[in-house]
């Protein structure tokens, strides 16, 4: 990692604002002929000519903060987005792409996270986190770098090709162990993963140098609940709960879609199934980290009361039961 002092000399970065409806920023990656790596911060229109770009699920946690130069700017990132950013920039570049600079939708970067602005920036990007997610060539989710025994069991599940195991007793003390850290994270826990896992059309797992793809941790958890089924074990209060809540969705939702209908669900079985144990900032996310999964339309605004957003939500719920949850939980 720089040092802080690489950056003193350097001007801060200022955003600028979006202007338009369907604009986002994208980091922009680019390696020069010394092999030198240039970070900087580009304006695209979503649903225009908008580069390629992968997107990144991840839990903000550690709110500790280092400067990037941006632009030849400096800005503060957070630790874990400082420790991405180093990875990113030694991947390869897919085959598709054997030149140019790569991009990357994060959201600490690429919206405002200024006090005064940021409210307003959420209540324009928000909406457009189904198109942002569901258009990414694929989704990284980051687990941030991890502790050097830690990455050894995890790295050695991802090496074991658990792929070509579809029996939870046939896989290696390790592997088992270095699975369960990974679904154990913090990560699956958080209410906006639901919607950014989801909507992906593919998803690579990361942690460090390590990657592992989605469907090969899938594997491994429907492994685990036949195993558990058949052995009476425990399974909805194991460490593949989330991931299991999460996966149920994304099958759900990509069944619907190979039939023909939305990539996306009601908004009273999704507060339902979701409600209540996963992480959230604040009361409105909640309900706001689902929308981009959610057929119903409903306005984005923090600084609407909790019983404000209530009445807005409560037309869509028929079930007694949706409207006490949904309550309790907003208004508690």
């Amino acid at each position: 990692m720089v040092s802080r002092n690489a950056y003193q000399n350097l001007p801060s970065f200022r955003y600028r604002d979006l202007t338009s409806p369907n604009e986002i920023r994208l980091l922009e990656i680019s390696t020069n002929k010394t092999g030198k790596v240039k970070l900087d911060l580009k304006h695209h229109l979503l649903l225009g000519s908008c580069p390629s770009f992968v997107a990144v699920s991840y839990r903000w946690g550690d709110l500790s903060s280092n400067p990037i130069a941006l632009g030849g700017r400096a800005l503060c990132a957070q630790i874990t987005i400082v420790h991405l950013i180093t990875q990113l920039a030694k991947m390869p570049s897919p085959s598709y792409q054997q030149t140019g600079p790569r991009y990357f939708w994060i959201d600490s970067l690429c919206i405002n996270q200024s006090s005064r602005l940021n409210d307003r920036e959420l209540q324009h990007q928000i909406p457009l986190m189904k198109q942002i997610y569901s258009r990414a060539d694929h989704v990284i989710a980051w687990l941030g770098n991890s502790s050097l025994v830690e990455a050894g069991i995890i790295e050695n599940a991802a090496e074991d090709n658990i792929s070509r195991s579809y029996a939870w007793s046939e896989l290696s003390k390790q592997t088992k162990r270095g699975i369960e850290i990974i679904c154990g994270k913090a990560i699956w826990r958080r209410i906006w993963v639901i919607q950014e896992i989801v909507l992906a059309k593919g998803i690579v797992i990361m942690w460090g140098p390590t990657s592992m793809q989605w469907n090969e941790l899938c594997r491994a958890m429907w492994s685990y609940k036949i195993y558990a089924d058949r052995n009476g074990k425990k399974f909805y209060n194991s460490v593949f709960h989330y991931l299991w809540k999460i996966e149920t969705a994304r099958r759900e939702a990509w069944m619907r879609q190979s039939l023909g209908y939305p990539l996306s669900l009601k908004l009273e079985d999704l507060l339902i199934f979701f409600m209540g144990e996963w992480e959230a900032t604040r009361a409105h996310d909640r309900v706001y980290g689902l929308l981009g999964l959610a057929e119903e339309k409903i306005d984005v605004d923090y600084n609407q009361s909790l019983a404000k957003l209530f009445r807005a939500v409560r037309p869509y719920l028929k079930d007694p039961a949706a409207i006490d949850l949904v309550w309790n939980e907003l208004c508690r």
